[in-house]
Parts: structure tokens; sequence; C-alpha cells
């Protein structure tokens, strides 16, 4: 081949060679071009997917907010979930369903209804003529919205720490006989929980009916599923309320079984604020010194504990239960005695909502004196603007709250619901030595109630919660009046409230909003 030809060849593969490339290139930049036509389309149709998906967020928020308005929610609440639908609608419905809202409420609901229907067993009682006016108010009030009575021939003990409670409980366990009954928010291993199942499976070898309710979310997900099996196969009957499955009854949902209850025998009762956990013993630490409140209750008026039992021991384990068979009755009834003990339990299904209304009377029946004790303060404007008018009406108002938090949002809105107060008289004071636990209303020497009800709207419209009213002349009245005084030297007096900038006062405006959700 001669140069010329092998120039020419060299020439023609060039050519080729480029006529390959632009055809490749081509190919290239239209398969370029087709995957921005896809992915336009794609995302177009993507996009007006999410935009009806938003829109249909959207539309089920405005039902929803129409099914809240006309719902049996309360005011505070009614405001919140309406805005919250209406503005964040696709978190908003979420949460309403995974909260239960739709679906587990009212079959719970119609459950209960049922179980209080078949174990309605006390007659109601004559509300004694030497209690005052407004002991018999409160009696008539309590006797007439549930079915819980007062009893005149029973005595209390209070418990100012939880150390004292449970030294009295391990005791008294140690003395049961035919039956134990625990319904509990929190069962948490460990040393206290050691102590008690010891003398528990002690028990159910003597044949003791040993029976115990943990709330499936607050006990379930904290007690190991191995200790679980060995305390069953033991003997002792031990089962969760609303077990959680996440769409059945999620994690986030509202409705807990907060209630804190021990009956032994059906004579002796307990309830209170402590959980069984180490803690509540101060056995470990972690906000400084935990003070809690408990109270003993001996005689006929455990009935109503044994029944509160039952009936949560019913729904959970839906076992039919002979009631009657567990009725205590000893003591000769006193119809006209000069102190009275009403243990009474509240719960979501209820529409006069009792946990409440208690605390709410006692606020509103005061002439002297109204102290508090409770963990959270995260209540509606009304109960502020109630003890405010108490306090300047001259009637020594005085709320006792944590100084160390356990939730700080909501330790941060307590404390500034409680300081909105200060300047309408009533006394605010930081239990400074760590983190206040009780839950005990006081008033003018006559009257007081303990619990697991805090000043919340959880247990005021959400929880299932228990607590004892006592009054006249029940020597209790004045160990509990001791223990505010000892406490309140205890703590710190909260004298000036600093005026915050805009910008902090916006934000507890936004806490005040979504409190109902707390």
């Amino acid at each position: 081949m001669t140069q010329v030809e092998k120039i020419k060849s060299q020439a023609t593969e060039k050519g080729t060679k480029a006529k390959k490339a632009y055809k490749t290139s081509f190919k290239l930049l239209l398969t370029f071009l087709l995957d921005i036509v896809i992915l336009i389309v794609l995302g177009r149709f993507l996009f007006s997917i999410f935009v009806w998906l938003v829109a249909a967020f959207y539309f089920a928020g405005i039902i929803l907010s129409i099914r809240v308005a006309v719902g049996e929610k309360n005011y505070d609440s009614k405001i919140t979930w309406i805005i919250f639908l209406l503005t964040l609608a696709p978190l908003a419905v979420v949460l309403y369903f995974m909260g239960g809202e739709l679906a587990s409420k009212p079959i719970r609901s119609l459950r209960m209804k049922k179980i209080y229907d078949k174990s309605n067993l006390f007659e109601k009682v004559k509300v004694s003529e030497n209690l005052s006016a407004r002991v018999k108010q409160d009696c008539n009030y309590i006797q007439n919205t549930t079915s819980y009575i007062p009893y005149y021939n029973s005595s209390c003990e209070y418990f100012k720490t939880g150390e004292e409670f449970y030294d009295d409980v391990l005791l008294k366990l140690k003395t049961a006989e035919k039956f134990i009954f625990i319904d509990f928010f929190i069962l948490k291993e460990g040393k206290l929980a050691d102590a008690v199942f010891e003398i528990l499976i002690e028990k159910v070898k003597a044949k003791v009916d040993v029976r115990i309710v943990g709330d499936g979310l607050g006990s379930f997900g904290i007690f190991k599923s191995s200790n679980l099996r060995k305390l069953r196969s033991l003997g002792i009957r031990i089962i969760p309320f609303e077990r959680i499955a996440f769409f059945r009854n999620s994690v986030l949902a509202n409705y807990r079984n907060h209630r804190k209850i021990i009956v032994i025998d059906g004579h002796t009762g307990y309830v209170c604020g402590a959980n069984l956990a180490d803690e509540y013993i101060n056995a470990k630490t972690k906000f400084g010194l935990w003070k809690d409140a408990g109270m003993r209750i001996d005689g006929d008026a455990v009935n109503s504990l044994t029944l509160t039992f039952l009936r949560m021991w019913e729904y959970s384990s839906k076992e039919e239960v002979d009631y009657e068979k567990f009725i205590y009755t000893k003591e000769p009834v006193i119809e006209n005695s000069d102190s009275v003990i009403i243990p009474y339990a509240g719960g979501p299904e209820q529409q006069l909502k009792i946990c409440k209304d208690v605390y709410y009377n006692i606020v509103s029946n005061a002439k002297e004196k109204i102290y508090i004790m409770t963990p959270y303060f995260i209540v509606g404007k009304d109960l502020i603007d109630m003890l405010k008018k108490k306090a300047r009406s001259g009637v020594d108002v005085r709320l006792l709250i944590p100084c160390t938090p356990d939730k700080s949002f909501v330790f941060s809105l307590t404390l500034e619901n409680a300081k909105s107060m200060i300047n309408s008289g009533v006394k605010v004071y930081r239990y400074t030595p760590g983190f206040l636990h009780s839950k005990v209303f006081y008033s003018d020497d006559e009257c007081a109630v303990v619990g697991s009800v805090n000043l919340d709207f959880r247990s005021f419209y959400q929880q299932y919660e228990v607590a004892a009213y006592i009054a006249g002349k029940q020597k209790a009245l004045e160990t509990i009046k001791a223990d505010f005084e000892t406490t309140f030297e205890q703590s710190e007096l909260i004298t000036t409230t600093k005026k915050r900038n805009i910008f902090i006062r916006i934000w507890y405006a936004f806490l005040r909003l979504f409190a109902p959700l707390m």
C-alpha cells in the first residue's frame, strides 16, 4: 500500500470512528433527554399524588375537627386538637389514629360500661348529719356521680414518703390469707420488686390468690418477659392492661391505667402515688430525694378498692368475675359518724370526670386554706383563675411543686402556670431536696384527698386513676397537715416573678396551647 493510500485509509477510519462517536453521543443525548422527560412526568405524577395525599389529610383533618367539636372532650383539648388538625393535618391525623381516638376508645367504653353495670353492688347510703355542710356536699357528689359510697366504719393511715409506705406494705402482705390484688402503672425490676415478689411467691405456695394488673405501657416494656413467665409458672397471675400494639393501641396512645392499688383479703387496702420501682423508695436517685405519699385503709371502705381492681381485672383478662365473693363485710354500719372515707376511681369513659371534679369542689368550697402537692400543674385557665380568686379572697392557698424536673417541657409549663398565680397571693413552693411526686389535697383542717391523680389533663380526662377522700375526725388529717408544714419548711418559697421577653412569652403561649397533649 502506497503512502497516499495509507493516508486515505487512516482518514477513512477516522471518519468512521467520528461517525460512530457522533451516533453514540446522539444516543446518549436522546437517552438523557428521555430520562429528563420521564423524571418530569414522574415528578409531576408523584407531586400530584403528594398534593392529593396532603389534600386528603387536610380533608380528614376537617372531618375529625368537626368530630372533636361535637364530641365529649373538654374545652381546652377541643381547641388544641382542632387547631392541630387544621394546621398540621398530616401529623395530627396520624397521631389521632395512633392515639386510639377512633377505634379503641368506643370499644373500651362499651366493654367498661357492661362491666360497671354488672358490678354495681353498693346501694346508696345516707350521708351522716354529723359532718360539715361542705363534706356532706362532697360525699353526695361522689356517691351520685359514681358507684362509690361513703364509709363511716373504716380508718386510714397516711404515709409521707415512699419508704414509709412500702415498709408498711411489706409487713401487711405477709399477713394475707385469702387474696392479694395489685394494680400499678409501673412495675419495674429492682430491689423493691424483688422484696414484694419474694413475699408473693410464698403466699402463692400457701394457696393465696395473687393477681396483678400492670399497665401495658408503663410496666410491660420494662419487665423482662422471662421473669414474667417465671412468675406466672409459680402461680402469680399477672396481666397487662391494654398491651401495646401499633395499629390497635400504639405507644402514643393516651388512655393508660395510672392507678396504684393494693388490696389484702378485702379488709386492708392502699392507694398511693408511688409506683413499684426503686426510685420511689430512693434506692435509686436520679432527680434528688424522691418524695411520694400513700395511704392505708382498713375496714369496709376497702370494698371500693376491691371493686375497682376486679373491674380492671375483668376488662384486661376477659374473665368473668364473681364480685360478691371478694366483698368484705364485718364492721357494723355507723349512720351518724363524725368521720368518713370514700375511695373512688375515674376513667376516660366517664362523662362526669370525678377525679377533676373532686379537686375543683375542694377548691371551690375552701374557706380558710388549700394546700396542694403535685408533680405537675398542667391545668386549664379555669382552675388557675379559681385558685387566684380564692387567694384574693383571703384563703391561704399554697402549691408545692418539684424543684428538680423529670420532664423538662412539662416542668417548664408547670412552673410558668404556678408563677402566674403569685401576684394574686398564691404561695408557690419548690421542693428543693429533689422531686415531689405526691398527689395530695388538703383543705380547712377537715378534708383531704390522697391518690394517683395528678393536676394535669391526662389524669383528669385520659387515664384511669384512683384516690381516697377523707374528712371529719380522721386522725390521718393531722398527719397530712404535719407533712405539708414540714415540707413547706424544706422548700423554697418563690417570691418574685421576672418579666419575660416577647419570645419567651410566645414560647409559653405555644406550650399552653398544646398542654392538653402533654
